[in-house]
């Protein structure tokens, strides 16, 4: 599953469709049902675990910063990942275009988040959400440094790739919450988890896809996709907010 198979580059340039793609299609149903279920029994398991460790202000604050982070993540949603899936004709230069161009978008968002993190703490009425959230702001970094492995994976319909890269991040990201709220940390056990969970997922990515980013833009490519996935924010924004209002309310009144 995590073999790394230098096709994949040549299958990713070559236009037209991809050999097997029922076959393919399937395969991805499955792996995804595999998924679903292996996420949803390891999630109840880890939450009943948490549960007697943690307290539910321990809860409430990574909600209330992880609602921050995906508001301000709104900025990243131009939707590179789905225009380098669709496009009939994919070059290099294009892929490495998209991966600097994320890469200094989420950099961007990332600074942003941990200047605003004084005023997100004030309007919540959490001074140690500050410190939380500066922390939970480099998950916009670990997810921009792997948008265009993804948006590889999505393109040649590898998912079992993407599958397993998500299924031994969550596990990862469940073990060391367990055992540092074990070992008395609180709610640093969730941040904690959850970035070392994230850079896992990135790192198995980078290693399942054989994609290493050149030094180099393609000024054109970068200005024809910005117009483009500026529509998306539209969409992704009241998608996030509504997505959001929940778990910001239930973490306040934690």
């Amino acid at each position: 599953m995590f073999a790394r198979d230098p096709c994949i580059m040549r299958a990713c340039f070559r236009p037209g469709l991809l050999e097997d793609l029922g076959g393919r299609v399937v395969r991805g149903a499955v792996w995804m049902a595999v998924f679903i279920v292996l996420r949803a029994v390891i999630t109840i398991g880890a939450t009943a675990v948490l549960a007697r460790l943690l307290t539910p202000t321990d809860f409430g604050l990574v909600a209330m910063a992880t609602v921050a982070v995906e508001l301000a993540g709104i900025l990243c949603a131009f939707n590179l990942p789905a225009i380098i899936v669709r496009s009939t004709r994919l070059t290099r230069l294009d892929l490495d275009s998209a991966f600097w161009l994320s890469l200094a978008i989420g950099t961007s968002v990332t600074a942003l988040i941990i200047i605003g993190s004084p005023v997100a703490a004030l309007l919540f009425g959490e001074p140690s959400l500050m410190s939380i959230l500066c922390a939970l702001s480099a998950m916009i970094l670990f997810e921009e440094l792997s948008a265009v492995h993804f948006s590889i994976a999505s393109r040649l319909l590898l998912i079992g790739n993407e599958v397993g890269c998500q299924v031994v991040s969550l596990v990862v990201r469940v073990g060391v919450s367990i055992a540092l709220a074990m070992a008395g940390c609180g709610v640093w056990s969730l941040v904690w988890g959850s970035l070392i969970g994230r850079a896992v997922y990135c790192a198995l990515l980078w290693w399942s896809i054989p994609y290493i980013p050149r030094w180099r833009m393609h000024g054109r490519f970068v200005r024809r996709n910005l117009r483009a996935g500026g529509s998306y924010l539209g969409s992704s924004a009241l998608f996030c907010f509504s997505y959001s209002v929940d778990p910001a309310i239930v973490g306040r009144m934690s």
